[in-house]
């Protein structure tokens, strides 16, 4: 019975590590700028608050509007 299972498991690990090694790694599409707005991390405009203690940047929509598309935040990255 141990011996079985031994298999078994041998055999779930070489069936994964086969499966995994199909995956192309690198395999990623190419933006398209004509088509898709895109900012860089860099040019985000972050907001401090009055008190100073929290930043915020507007990811999308209008901060201004009531329903649904107001502002998505985000904390700032670390700096260092």
């Amino acid at each position: 019975m141990g011996a079985d299972i031994s298999r078994l498991i041998r055999v779930l690990v070489l069936a994964s590590l086969v499966t995994l090694s199909a995956v192309p790694a690198g395999h990623c599409a190419d933006l398209d700028r004509t088509a898709v707005n895109f900012t860089p991390p860099a040019e985000i405009k972050w907001v401090r608050n009055a008190a100073g203690t929290n930043e915020q940047a507007v990811l999308f929509g209008d901060p201004s509007k009531v329903w649904g598309m107001g502002p998505a935040t985000s904390a700032p990255a670390e700096k260092g």
